[in-house]
């Protein structure tokens, strides 16, 4: 029997305080998720600068959808490689 996949689901982003403009935490609901704590929860925070914290919330939906549609290209370009290797920690 395999084991399931658990995955920390979407990501959400919460201003952390009006007093720090920038500032801001992504962080996903662990409230009725199985699994071990290292692979359900999320949390990070800090200053994401003109990228915005909505770009790093984004980016598990981003990889899926990159990686869908280099499936559906007959010949993806290099690019799209290196961003999936970037994204799944296969690239410096």
């Amino acid at each position: 029997m395999s084991e399931a996949k658990h995955t920390p689901g979407p990501l959400f982003v919460v201003d952390t305080s009006p007093k720090y403009p920038g500032n801001f935490r992504i962080e996903n609901n662990t409230h009725g998720l199985d699994g071990e704590w290292e692979d359900i929860y999320v949390s990070f925070s800090g200053y994401f600068g003109s990228y915005g914290p909505e770009l790093f919330a984004a980016a598990p939906e981003l990889l899926e959808a990159l990686k869908h549609a280099r499936n559906q290209i007959q010949h993806p370009d290099q690019l799209i490689d290196e961003a999936i290797a970037k994204a799944e920690g296969r690239s410096p």
